[in-house]
């Protein structure tokens, strides 16, 4: 081979190289965000459907379709302006929770607009690995005056979200691995040239 034919395969690997680098992680980071979506979607559904059954039960039939606010990545409010019983309501987010297939640990918070406090927190354990007081709640935000409402925290969502995305982990091993043959194969034609 030419030198000029080691240059031109030398060049299309390292612009090959950089490309299959590049989509690799703007698809991973799409992915990630496409989960986080999905996460939110089933959340706000599981949540409304809470909030739809509480408000029932205490016959009060309002329009749900405004009362979720997401703070934050992961934390939920949802203004009832009703009296929450914190026991069916505990019962209500487990079961929504699990029928939306979401299993991660969360904490739940009551804010009563009477006392101006947070009146329960329970935080519910799924992964038995660690305990509650291993668990920092975010601050409870008392944005919402004059309303009666329950908030969900998912302290571990990060940790959720990542081991959703252990297939792009592996594909990503994979081109790793593809890449450095490239780079080994490339480098014993440069050693052979040398060597003729």
């Amino acid at each position: 081979m030419s030198n000029k034919t080691l240059r031109v395969i030398f060049i299309l690997s390292v612009l090959s190289t950089i490309l299959m680098i590049a989509i690799q992680f703007f698809l991973i980071k799409k992915a990630y965000k496409k989960e986080k979506d999905i996460f939110n979607a089933q959340v706000t559904s599981a949540l409304r459907e809470v909030a739809v059954i509480v408000l029932q039960k205490n016959n009060n039939y309002s329009q749900v379709d405004s009362i979720i606010s997401r703070v934050d990545e992961d934390y939920y409010t949802v203004r009832i302006n009703d009296k929450i019983d914190t026991t069916v309501l505990e019962n209500l987010v487990k079961r929504e929770f699990n029928s939306q297939n979401i299993k991660t640990d969360f904490e739940i918070l009551v804010y009563d607009c009477e006392s101006d406090d947070v009146v329960f927190r329970k935080y519910i354990n799924l992964n038995k690995s660690e305990t509650d007081e291993e668990v920092i709640s975010k601050k409870f935000p008392k944005n919402l005056k004059h309303n009666n409402y329950f908030a969900i925290h998912f302290p571990n969502l990060d940790r959720l979200l990542t081991n959703e995305m252990i297939g792009w982990g592996l594909s990503s091993l994979v081109l790793f691995l593809f890449l450095l043959t490239l780079a080994y194969v490339i480098f014993s034609i440069f050693r052979q040239k040398r060597l003729s």
